[in-house]
């Protein structure tokens, strides 16, 4: 049996967030794909080629909002959608269902629907939030007025982001009183329903009036109409005039000429979305976004995390992805004197020249230290770029401003290196106030194996919250990214003296993370992180909420009292191989394949096998 997957592991090699939330609807008359997927073997083929293409979660519909389009029976949507949700549960798949009747939300949450996503935001069923409250699931609220017959008359807005931000707010405070919990909420602007173009690009472009709510943010423009209109007027010169707001709410049919287009659109609007931070994009066309993720994170390249605050009382996250973004030391007009440039008489006489510094670090820990040690002397690197601009000529100032920065870069504390050189008394034979060449220079990405470990369920319920929550606190620290989970492994305790058959088991696993932190600084992290979910070094080979080790760091050999890599444990232990076998069957560990070292271990020295999802009722109750 494969492993458990969760939403925001994904073990495709892509970007773990945003959430990609892939489109499957079970209904004959849906406008992007009606019929198409309402046999069930073929709904089920369907959302599990999403799940190749990089979905994380595939949202089961079985009522279209198209304008006109006939409510739908409880039974019948129960009908169409149960047999799929069931089957994609018991795949692993993370599932979200796209209902409005608390009866059908009632049946997918027995099946084990991971969210619940409601488009009218508990107003057309006012059982509905009771429903979900009692139960504890995810909950998507979106933004919604009335149905779709009277949209167009709905579509009324003094100011639309905050019209629909103060809205969404009220039904975020029904939720509460309903018994619900923030924790279960995501929230939904609701893009096209009862909105215009201009009402939904005025959202869009104003997010961060959404992120006041302090609540992660799931969008769906996927090939709506407001999409379309900038697809006629590209290729038509012209517009399409105004679209009604119960047309703007639904998609266009997958077989129309712009579709290709109009998902093309949507991978540029998903670019910018992750950019900006949000929890995660509705698609139906999973690949091309996940390709625009791809491309966002490498060019984004983990050093300057972007994201909208929130700013309301008690938020503190972006728009549903806590990215950590970099501390800045700023030094300017760094003064010296040196012989650099192409002219025999520049670096006869010499010059002067003025350097400013932008350094990329985590200062985090010196923010609470107030320590010295734990961030990096201004006057260390004032003096390493004095010693470049008086040291050896170059004949380019990009040059000198390359070599400052690698300079810096040997302390493996500085993530990137921003260095700006002035050179006022250029010889350029005309009247000008200053010439300047900037040049970042950076710490290149390493691959690095993080092995992960739980038995005990500590404070957040259970061996996998643990290990989930971890996840998202290593996503989280500047300029990493998890890459791809292993299959979830569980494996006896490992004692001092041996395998317990009496210890909690744990569940095992590897990450394979890219990052620019050094292995000092990942290690540092990764203690926190464990102090974080609770772990107390108290006894060692002990029983404990989190274990986080670097098993590899790229090719590096690291022997300090803080730290050895490769790790020296990992060639004995089964689960530490089996995990990373399975999220990489080439992979090697001090020139040595991993496949042979897990193939030489002796049979059955620490029982382990592929974790089949349950949680024991005595591994549940323990505590630390």
């Amino acid at each position: 049996m494969s492993a458990r997957k969760t939403a925001g592991d994904p073990d495709r090699g892509l970007v773990a967030q945003p959430q990609i939330m892939g489109v499957l609807n079970i209904t004959p008359n849906s406008f992007s794909d009606g019929g198409k997927y309402l046999d069930p073997d073929t709904a089920l083929q369907h959302a599990l080629s999403l799940v190749a293409a990089g979905a994380t979660i595939i949202d089961v519909g079985g009522e279209s909002t198209r304008p006109g389009a006939p409510q739908v029976s409880v039974e019948e949507e129960q009908r169409r959608i149960l047999g799929v949700v069931e089957a994609l549960v018991a795949a692993g798949i993370s599932v979200s269902v796209d209902t409005m009747h608390h009866e059908t939300a009632e049946a997918v949450i027995a099946l084990g629907a991971a969210y619940i996503n409601d488009v009218s935001g508990g107003l057309a069923d006012p059982r509905m939030f009771e429903t979900v409250a009692k139960h504890g699931t995810k909950y998507i609220l979106s933004h919604w007025r009335v149905h779709s017959a009277q949209m167009d008359d709905a579509a009324k807005y003094q100011d639309a982001p905050i019209d629909v931000r103060n809205e969404l707010q009220g039904r975020i405070d029904a939720f509460i009183v309903a018994g619900g919990k923030r924790e279960q909420l995501i929230i939904d602007p609701g893009l096209g329903f009862s909105k215009f173009g201009e009402h939904n690009w005025q959202i869009l472009r104003e997010l961060p009036v959404l992120a006041e709510l302090g609540l992660p943010i799931l969008l769906g423009a996927s090939r709506k109409r407001f999409i379309g209109e900038i697809v006629a007027d590209a290729f038509s010169g012209g517009g399409e005039g105004q679209i009604s707001a119960a047309q703007d709410a639904v998609q266009i049919s997958a077989s129309a000429p712009d579709s290709a287009a109009r998902d093309l659109a949507t991978a540029v609007l998903s670019f910018r979305f992750a950019e900006q931070g949000v929890w995660g994009v509705r698609v139906h066309d999973v690949a091309g976004t996940a390709i625009a993720f791809r491309i966002q994170k490498e060019l984004a390249s983990g050093v300057s995390e972007t994201s909208l605050s929130a700013t309301s009382s008690g938020a503190g996250t972006s728009l549903g992805v806590c990215r950590t973004a970099l501390d800045e030391i700023h030094l300017t007009g760094l003064k010296g004197f040196g012989y650099h440039g192409v002219f025999d008489f520049e670096k006869r006489e010499g010059q002067d020249f003025v350097v400013d510094i932008l350094l990329k670090i985590d200062l985090q820990v010196a923010s609470r230290t107030d320590n010295l040690s734990d961030t990096i002397s201004y006057a260390d690197v004032a003096e390493t770029a004095i010693k470049r601009i008086e040291g050896e000529p170059f004949d380019l100032i990009e040059r000198l401003a390359g070599a400052i920065g690698e300079d810096i870069l040997e302390d493996d504390r500085v993530i990137s290196a921003r260095v700006t050189v002035h050179k006022p008394t250029a010889p350029i034979g005309r009247e000008f106030s200053d010439v300047t060449v900037t040049v970042t220079s950076r710490r290149p990405l390493a691959d690095v194996v993080v092995a992960f470990g739980s038995n005990l369920s500590g404070f957040l319920g259970s061996r996998i919250a643990n290990i989930e929550r971890a996840a998202e606190l290593l996503n989280a620290l500047p300029a990493t990214n998890i890459r791809k989970w292993s299959e979830i492994f569980e494996s006896a305790a490992v004692k001092l003296d041996g395998v317990s058959q009496f210890a909690p088991r744990y569940l095992n696993g590897v990450w394979l993370v890219e990052t620019r932190l050094s292995p000092g600084q990942l290690l540092a992290n990764l203690m926190d992180i464990e102090r974080k979910l609770g772990r107390v070094r108290e006894e060692r080979w002990g029983d404990r909420t989190l274990d986080l080790d670097i098993i590899k760091y790229g090719d590096e050999r690291i022997h300090t009292e803080e730290l050895i890599v490769p790790h020296p444990r990992a060639f004995e232990r089964s689960f530490v191989l089996a995990p990373w076998l399975s999220a990489d069957p080439e992979a090697t560990l001090d020139g040595k394949s991993v496949l042979d070292l897990a193939s030489a271990l002796t049979a059955g020295s620490d029982e382990i096998a592929v974790w089949d999802g349950q949680e024991s009722s005595e591994e549940s109750a323990r505590r630390d």
